[in-house]
């Protein structure tokens, strides 16, 4: 059968994220409400009638892309993989909010002008997070546009690194919540099966290893050794990120289950994995502004990336340190972290 273009249009999640203006993200747009023509608002009404939900229109964006399919099923399948892509971009900038898509919409295909409207699947819970019309709100949409055009090595990493970070934000069973981090840090720094990405866990955790730690400046190195908590945690610290590497391939492999460890200690796991996360995913943001877009072109500017990361010394003293020291990592506590 023979390709034709359809215009797919899905709803936003309200615990997503609210645009005033309209926004275009390489081929896919995220406009507001009163943006919708009579004939569109008429649709969506029929699909959320099918779902029998309760939905308030005026609080959730449209996201909608066109795509080349031989079926409005295929057409929905296209489109998804690219919204996905985008919310996994968003997810840099709006970590709170639970960047998701109903399959509440529409489909049409352009050269008929069928419109039909999508029936069937339920949304996620989550927050929503309103974006101010802000000049630092322009400067994160600069941000966004340029990582999703980018088609270089280390911004592949990081949309990767993204998907899988989305989905540990959201994950409910702890174990997976551990992976999923797990993975994402791995999507941005594993090259071949056999590599240990556990050192540069630590660096960016603000433990840089022994070889190259003289790069560092020496003011940040005196700065952080002036501490008694990074004196104690540096112990500490590589020995709990082999173990979460060795519960990762236990879990893999062996089929190992979260009841065959302690609670505490998947907790800690947990949150060591979403500080270093975040951080990461920073670091490679932060090259790739750079100019930096391999990875081993990254691992080369390693040090001078560490440097250069945002209140470097006061983030590993007073946040990660302090979060790890007064034990601020409960199950329910671990979203204010990420």
């Amino acid at each position: 059968m023979d390709k034709i273009s359809f215009y797919v249009v899905k709803l936003l999640s309200d615990k997503s994220v609210y645009y005033p203006e309209t926004v275009i993200l390489k081929d896919v747009e995220i406009r507001p409400p009163q943006s919708d023509f009579k004939q569109e608002l008429k649709l969506l009404e029929e699909s959320i009638k099918n779902f029998n939900k309760h939905i308030n229109l005026d609080f959730h964006c449209r996201i909608g892309t066109i795509v080349k399919a031989s079926s409005e099923e295929e057409a929905e399948i296209l489109a998804d993989s690219k919204f996905v892509k985008v919310l996994d971009i968003l997810s840099l900038n709006f970590p709170i909010s639970n960047l998701s898509i109903l399959n509440i919409g529409y489909i049409k295909k352009l050269d008929t002008g069928d419109i039909k409207p999508i029936l069937d699947k339920t949304p996620i819970e989550g927050a929503q997070a309103f974006v101010l019309k802000d000049y630092i709100y322009f400067s994160y949409q600069k941000i966004e546009q340029w990582l999703i055009k980018q088609t270089n090595e280390l911004a592949i990493r990081l949309q990767r690194s993204l998907y899988w970070s989305r989905k540990a934000e959201w994950e409910k069973e702890i174990q997976n919540k551990i992976l999923f981090n797990w993975f994402s840090i791995e999507a941005l720094f594993k090259q071949r099966e056999d590599d240990n990405i556990c050192p540069i866990i630590k660096w960016f955790l603000g433990f840089p290893t022994r070889e190259k730690a003289i790069l560092i400046s020496k003011d940040i190195l005196s700065k952080l050794n002036s501490s008694s908590l990074y004196k104690k945690w540096k112990k500490k610290i590589y020995k709990i990120i082999e173990e979460i590497r060795k519960f990762r391939n236990d879990s893999v492999h062996n089929g190992f289950r979260n009841i065959d460890k302690d609670i505490n200690e998947l907790y800690l796991y947990n949150h060591v994995l979403s500080l270093a996360r975040s951080r990461c995913q920073k670091a490679v943001l932060k090259a790739l502004l750079s100019g930096v877009f391999s990875l081993d072109e990254f691992k080369e500017y390693m040090p001078v990336i560490f440097e250069e990361m945002e209140d470097l010394v006061n983030d590993i003293i007073h946040t990660v340190l302090f979060s790890l020291e007064h034990r601020r990592y409960s199950y329910i506590k671990t979203s204010y972290y990420y």
